[in-house]
């Protein structure tokens, strides 16, 4: 099954929200932008597909929550 990745990025002083070259949203803070991407996570897997959120730090560092189930929910398997 597919999975569609979510990523929320620093862009100069807001924090973005893409679905790959997609810009979804634009936010003040990571906790925003991160809130309004597990929205969009939720959305994706009611739809009946797999997603995932990968989060970057102010370093670039790249880090990914557990995937959205086509229930809408984290599955049960992931770390």
């Amino acid at each position: 099954m597919p999975t569609q990745e979510l990523f929320v990025l620093p862009e100069g002083d807001i924090w973005e929200v893409r679905l790959g070259k997609y810009l979804l949203s634009t936010r003040a803070t990571q906790a925003e932008a991160l809130e309004v991407a597990r929205v969009i996570a939720r959305d994706i897997a009611e739809r009946g597909v797999k997603s995932k959120l990968v989060v970057s730090d102010m370093d670039g560092n790249l880090s990914e929550t557990s995937p959205f189930d086509p229930a809408g929910k984290p599955a049960a398997n992931s770390p």
